[in-house]
């Protein structure tokens, strides 16, 4: 075709100045770039090209300086990238390559450190630390260690030393600083006193004298063995400052009477500190005293520790956390494990995508949604161990929304006491600080320390979520937490958030389960179809809140009550078809505060199976009967529902909660035994069909022997093989064809009658005799009967009873009592037999039931359970005339 010039020598001259046109655009205005893929792994080259796999960078940093928006990064599967990379919030996205059995790819916020050295500390560390690691020098005869000096014994020196091992090792932490430590993937504590481990008494308290900025210790530092003047001065103090958060402080100074003057910022200066209260000191070389525990030296950059089992870190994996943010981006995130990062591990904006993710071992905040992070989708990613919040969201609340936090897995968030952080709103599942349409739904929470769910805007969605043991190291708090306006919760299970005391003062709030909180007077929230069980307080707590529709909720075992009522005017809330079941006589089924108008209240199920007065009002009022309730208060629920079984014989005549914590439709299996509905209606399946995420209370009949779970779980019963009984067949009536013609079918054979027993029970001996009989035999088995014993005048626990028939009880509070057999009432035999019956509903002890309530004169009883004694009834007939 010829050269250019060729080309253009033929043209005319308007066709020459096009062509010319043409190309200065062509070079000027080049055609918008392809998005590139580049490749990141561990065998790579920063000097590649990092286009393909084979040709793949070796760093993340290198990557982000190539990557433009719309670009992609892609990380090798089963490689670690210990670095800082900035993409400068830029559009792209980030995900894996390389074979697919390997795990995913992690960028991480650690260090790798090697080099272990055993540590000998110097004469000037006390002799006690020493001792306590197992000793460095070591005379034959002497317990005293020393540091290699000669010490004099007598009036001559020691002699015969032999070298011990130390379990302490040092390695340099180059110019890194160091935030925290893990060895095996598993996060070591700061040196600390009093050490971890031994429940309340892993603390310190304060006495009168504490302020903001001054603790007075009750004695525990003036028992210390290296106590002395300025021993703590530069250590950190982490305080359960309040009920619902912790305070760190540097220690500025000490005084040996115990005063510690302390540094660093104050959170909620009107809060006095109260004694009682908890804290624990750290970072302090000499307190490393136990395996589990490190210290860095921020001076020397070196690391010490203690490994767990004593073991040689050199033949540990040994990760020091130092890095402070993991990558800051919008696009999408996929398959990549996020981990130790000190402060962040993932920031995202603009409409990003994480999905398939892991989160683990961070020190501040798994991943944070940034002021622009509208339409985000955050899904399938798990989170373990994040010292603070797992999700912290704080998104522009002007944008319409449409972001989801859906089907994550969160597990033992800010679960490390005092590493959450200070002030307000730590150590929690998923914070919304910010925004607006931000739908939380289907993800699954357990061993949270403060709160799962905590929205803090209005107008968002907690839906769907299961949450197990949340407010598990503070309290004064709830599984789902709200700071607002017009937040819908629904469907959601929340089991045992019971509130954590042990560094808590002689007074703190317990957990809650729902709690909308009470500052302002906040209103117009959907709390529905919840089920809320083993609360320490509260299964919903609504104080100061109006306009609410509080319906379908299945509210049960919560300590306190299970709806607690409380504001400053008529609330007009809508609570409607609510189940509100106590499990022991010292709960309440709704208490109120004062005598306002809550509102319509209408077709609750109310019951205390133990008392006929449900009803609280007041925190230390006395209770009152439905029917009083309803008498006094216009608000009342004149429609309220209530148990039909009355003062139960545990574990018969209590309702057991059963739960489907699935996203389908289950038949979930019943245990066998005799169930029956909260309206005493009889169970005839063998299953009980429940909707996603719900719930219901059965009351047991008879029939269970051994222990019996807290709760029956769908997920948990499969797992553990259990199925529902196959049905029994039953015979159909006589059906007719369509000519109308009789159609037989076949009669079922009758079931045979139970032989007469030829047992002699004539005599109230022989009666007694039996009862005394089978007792040992439950006994035998591992049962404990329960009753409400005339002669000592207390429900007791039979532990057990000797050859001579001496008994053994326990009452409620654990105290024994001794008893012997002769001195048990009609009563006693009474309540004995009840409870066995309800056991294993055997006719033996209906009929020992029947006998004994005859003699009571409790006639309508005893042809009750002489209808069931079977084999038996000739016997108590002919005993008792009946």
């Amino acid at each position: 075709m010829g050269d250019i010039h060729t080309r253009i020598g033929r043209m005319s001259t308007p066709a020459i100045l096009i062509f010319l046109a043409a190309a200065i655009c062509i070079q000027v205005f080049p055609a918008a770039a392809e998005a590139e893929t580049y490749y990141v792994a561990n065998s790579g080259d920063d000097m590649n090209g990092g286009t393909s796999p084979w040709q793949a960078f070796r760093t993340l940093n290198r990557a982000a300086l190539a990557v433009r928006d719309g670009d992609a990064v892609l990380l090798r599967r089963g490689d670690v990238f210990r670095e800082f990379a900035d993409f400068r919030g830029k559009t792209l996205s980030l995900g894996s390559f390389g074979p697919d059995h390997l795990p995913m790819p992690v960028i991480a916020g650690s260090v790798v450190l090697k080099d272990w050295q055993p540590y000998y500390p110097k004469p000037s560390v006390h002799d006690e630390l020493l001792e306590k690691l197992n000793g460095i020098f070591l005379p034959n005869q002497s317990p005293l260690v020393t540091c290699g000096l000669t010490v004099q014994a007598g009036s001559g020196p020691m002699k015969g030393w032999k070298v011990h091992k130390t379990s302490i090792y040092v390695a340099s932490a180059g110019d890194q600083k160091v935030e925290n430590l893990f060895v095996d993937g598993k996060m070591m504590l700061i040196a600390r006193f009093p050490n971890a481990g031994a429940g309340p008494a892993s603390w310190l308290r304060l006495k009168d004298g504490s302020n903001n900025n001054t603790i007075v210790d009750d004695g525990g530092l003036a028992r210390h063995p290296r106590n002395a003047a300025d021993y703590w001065k530069g250590a950190n103090v982490r305080w359960r400052r309040w009920s619902w958060y912790f305070e760190n402080h540097n220690v500025t100074g000490y005084e040996a009477s115990g005063r510690l003057s302390l540094g660093g910022k104050v959170y909620i200066g009107d809060i006095a500190p109260r004694p009682g209260w908890g804290y624990y000191i750290d970072g302090k070389l000499e307190e490393l005293d136990a395996p589990g525990e490190w210290f860095f030296d921020p001076n020397e950059k070196k690391v010490y520790l203690w490994a767990p089992n004593g073991e040689d870190p050199n033949k540990l994996l040994v990760e020091a956390a130092c890095i402070a943010n993991g990558p800051s981006m919008s696009g999408k995130v996929e398959g990549i494990e996020f981990r130790h990062q000190t402060d962040t591990g993932l920031t995202v904006g603009r409409s990003t995508v994480v999905t398939g993710c892991k989160f683990a071992g961070i020190g501040d905040i798994g991943l944070r949604g940034g002021w622009d992070a509208s339409g985000s989708k955050i899904t399938n990613c798990t989170f373990e161990d994040i010292l603070n919040n797992s999700i912290s969201w704080n998104e522009n609340n002007a944008t319409a929304s449409g972001t989801e936090i859906a089907h994550n897995t969160l597990l033992r968030c800010g679960m490390a006491p005092g590493y959450g952080g200070s002030g307000p709103w730590h150590s929690c599942g998923i914070v919304i600080s910010n925004g607006k349409g931000i739908k939380i739904h289907h993800n699954y929470f357990e061993d949270v320390g403060y709160v799962g769910i905590l929205l803090g805007k209005e107008g968002n969605f907690a839906e769907f979520n299961i949450i197990k043991h949340a407010m598990a190291t503070l309290n004064d708090g709830g599984a789902i937490y709200t700071n607002c306006d017009r937040s819908t919760i629904r469907n959601n299970i929340i089991l045992d958030s019971e509130g954590n005391l042990e560094s808590s003062g002689p007074w703190a709030n317990l957990g809650q389960g729902i709690w909308p909180e009470f500052l302002n007077d906040f209103k117009l929230s959907v709390i529905e179809n919840n089920t809320v069980a083993g609360s320490g307080c509260f299964g919903i707590f609504l104080p100061n809140n109006y306009d609410c529709t509080i319906s379908g909720n299945v509210l049960y075992n919560n300590g306190k009550a299970q709806l607690e009522l409380s504001g400053k005017r008529d609330s007009n809330h809508k609570i409607e078809q609510n189940i509100f079941y106590c499990c022991n006589d010292k709960q309440a089924a709704i208490q109120f505060r004062e005598s306002i108008n809550y509102g319509s209240l209408k077709g609750n199920y109310v019951c205390n199976p133990f008392t006929d007065s449900p009803i609280a009002q007041g925190r230390n009022a006395g209770r009152m009967s439905i029917r009083e309730w309803q008498g006094k208060f216009s608000w009342a629920d004149k429609e309220a529902k209530t148990d039909v079984v009355r003062n139960p014989q545990v574990p018969v005549g209590l309702g057991y909660l059963f739960i489907n914590d699935t996203s389908e439709s289950k038949d979930v299996p019943l245990p066998k035994a005799q169930w029956g509905d909260l309206d005493g209606k009889p169970m005839k399946e063998a299953s009980i069909k429940l909707e996603p995420y719900s719930s219901k209370v059965l009351i047991l009949g008879s029939g269970i022997s051994g222990p019996m779970p807290k709760y029956y779980i769908y997920s948990e019963m499969m797992k553990a093989g259990m199925t529902a009984p196959k049905p029994v067949a039953v015979s159909k009536p006589p059906a007719t064809n369509p000519g109308g013609t009789s159609v037989a079918v076949a009669k079922p054979e009758e079931k045979p009658k139970p032989p007469v027993t030829t047992e002699k029970l004539a005599t109230m001996e022989d009666w007694v005799a039996k009862l005394k009989f089978r007792l040992g035999l439950y006994l035998k088995s591992g049962q404990a009967p329960k009753f409400r014993c005339q002669a000592v005048d207390a429900k007791v626990t039979v532990e057990a009873m000797d050859g001579s028939g001496q008994l053994t009880l326990v009452d409620r509070d654990g105290k024994k009592i001794s008893l012997a057999w002769d001195k048990l009432t009609i009563d006693d035999y009474i309540g004995l037999a009840q409870d066995m019956a309800g056991m294993t509903d055997t006719a033996l002890d209906h009929a020992l039931l029947a006998y004994f309530c005859h003699a009571a004169k409790k006639t309508d009883k005893a042809q009750e359970h002489l209808k069931k004694a079977g084999s038996y009834e000739k016997a108590v007939r002919d005993a008792t005339g009946m």
